[in-house]
Parts: C-alpha cells; structure tokens; sequence
C-alpha cells in the first residue's frame, strides 16, 4: 500500500510543473490560433500570394492567386513559378532577379505572364527573402498585384494618340511603335517597322546616339529637335520628348518617346520668315519714313525714319527714347491731337 501511494505520488505532478505545463500548453494554443489568423489573412489577401522553397518549387498559394492566374492549388503546389513565363522578358531579366533575391535583397519590379489558358497579364511582383534564426534563406514570398486594367488603359491611350510614340530598349532598338507613328512614317504596320532594320527610321546614326546619350545623362528630354526618315526614303523634321523607365533596382528598362511631326511647321515658319523678309525689304527701299507703335514700343521703323532723325535702332530700343524730342513743337501739337481722335 505505501509502494502504491509512494509511485501515486510521485506520479502526480508538482504545483510548479503543473503551472509551466499550463502555460505552455496555452502558449502552443495562442501560437497555433495566431498562425491559423496569420494563415485566414494570407488566404483572403486581395494580391496573390506565392511561397517558395529555396529552389522556388512552389509550397503555397491563395485563392487570390488562383483567380489571377487560373491555377488550382493542387495544380500551383510542387511546380516551379516558370510555369507563369510569357516569354516577353529576356534571360537577363530573370537572371537579375534571382542574383537579387539569392544574396537576401527585395526583389520588385513589372512583369508580364501567361495564365493557365495562355493569355498574358501585367502584375506588380515583390519578392521577398526568408531566413531563419542563423539569417540562412530558407523560403521566398511572392507579393502579385494585377495591373492588367491601368495596363490596358495605357495601351489604349498609346494606341489612339494623335501624336507618335514609340518605345527604346537600353541599347536604343525600337521595340514598340504606336499606330500615329506608323501612320507617319508610311509602314503599313508596327511589326513592319520593328522586322526591319530596326536603324531605318534614323536619319543619321549620329544624330541618333546624341539623343541617347542626352537622355542616359538627363533621364529625361523636352523639345529635341531631329530628323526621322520614312519608309520612302522622305526625311521629316521631328521634335522628341523622352523619358527613361526604371525598375525598383534603378535599371533602366526602356526609354518611352512622344514623336512629334514638325515639318510642316517648319515650311511655315520658313514661309513666314521669307514673307517678313520681303516685307522688310520693300519697306527699307520706301523714300518715307515709316514706324509702327505698339503699346508705346517702336515694333517696326525703315531705314528712311532712322536717316530723318540720324538715329539708330540702338538708340530706339532704349527705354528712355522719346520721338518728341526730334519734331518741332507744331508737328507735336498735329500729333498729339491726332492720338487724342484716336484714342
């Protein structure tokens, strides 16, 4: 009897291990709710989101991420996210992103992939390491916003732009060029222009490589002033605004440019210059004096006024030039009454 009641007793356990028992029993509870409110939070996040082992074979996913890309949660998990590739990105973008991620560093930037039934989307991408207590990575958290809708609207209002625009990868080949531009370089289409040689649209290689070289330097260029030739060999005068597209990492991922048509402008202006020209000329060779005023500020005086009052076009630009001072005071009377009927 005292062998059962000394292994009861020794059986039962202590106050004080029944107090750490309890609280780490409540401990585990509050870990296990928190991780399923953690694991309730990810599931219903309106952006899809993506774990990855080490290698990024795909762990899980959430609904949000079924939605966007058509992939079931059976079908995503054990696959490896090339499986959303579209094909529109270079190897070295890839590369990029993963040299980043791999050396523990948020990787974030635009990307275009492909759903289950093969149509492309635009998304916003973060990608974050996760390590352990000894700072080791041990998982990746992707982060996707579908962008496919601001995207969408981008393309439409590059699409019906009056004005021409086209798109420069980093080494200054046309990747994308908007119908407007097409129309006034005369190609029938965008994938005309960008088949050939994607050179052809420059009038001059050096004329080109400054206008890179501005931009790379400034990031961004107002009013260049250029020429572009066309598909029939016509040279037009062009003014291009540009700007450089970064990534979250400062690469440059194109160049985007607003092409403006100005070569009829400039036969204007031509025109108009050859006009002022000729007006000028004739109203020098007059044998009058002739001046015009506007808002008390000689605009215009002929060579004849300038010999009359042995003045020159220096004297009357200056502020404190007055022509009463050259007339008699009967011709200022017949003036200023003239201005007072006038005005």
């Amino acid at each position: 009897m005292k062998i059962k009641q000394t292994i009861s007793n020794f059986s039962k356990p202590s106050k004080e291990s029944s107090s750490l028992e309890t609280f780490s029993a409540k401990s585990n509870i509050l870990k296990e709710n928190l991780q399923e409110v953690q694991s309730a939070a990810l599931e219903a996040a309106a952006n899809a989101i993506v774990i990855t082992d080490i290698k990024g074979k795909i762990e899980w996913v959430n609904k949000a991420f079924t939605n966007l890309t058509g992939y079931s949660k059976l079908e995503a998990i054990g696959k490896n996210p090339r499986v959303l590739k579209s094909g529109k990105h270079k190897t070295s973008f890839y590369k990029n992103l993963w040299d980043t991620i791999l050396m523990g560093e948020i990787w974030s930037g635009s990307i275009i992939n492909k759903r289950k039934n093969g149509t492309f989307y635009h998304e916003e991408m973060t990608i974050t390491p996760i390590k352990d207590s000894n700072g080791k990575i041990i998982n990746f958290i992707a982060i996707k916003q579908d962008i496919s809708d601001s995207q969408y609207r981008l393309n439409q209002f590059i699409k019906n732009s009056t004005l021409g625009i086209m798109r420069l990868n980093p080494e200054g080949e046309i990747i994308m060029v908007n119908p407007a531009l097409v129309s006034t370089l005369g190609y029938l289409s965008e994938k005309e222009i960008i088949s050939s040689n994607r050179h052809n649209i420059f009038s001059s290689p050096d004329n080109k490589n400054k206008f890179l070289t501005k931009l790379k330097k400034r990031n961004k260029v107002y009013g260049h002033e250029d020429t572009l030739r066309k598909k029939d060999g016509t040279i037009i005068n062009v003014k291009q605004s540009a700007w450089t597209i970064k990534d979250e990492n400062d690469n440059t991922m194109y160049y985007e440019v607003i092409v403006e048509d100005i070569t009829e402008l400039n036969k204007l202006l031509e025109i108009l210059y050859e006009s002022e020209y000729k007006y000028r000329t004739l109203i020098d060779n007059l044998n009058e004096a002739v001046y015009l005023i506007i808002d008390r500020k000689f605009e215009i005086v002929n060579q004849k006024f300038l010999e009359l009052l042995e003045i020159t076009e220096e004297d009357i630009s200056k502020s404190n030039f007055n022509m009463y001072s050259f007339i008699s005071e009967e011709s200022k009377k017949t003036l200023l009454n003239r201005r007072k009927k006038i005005f």
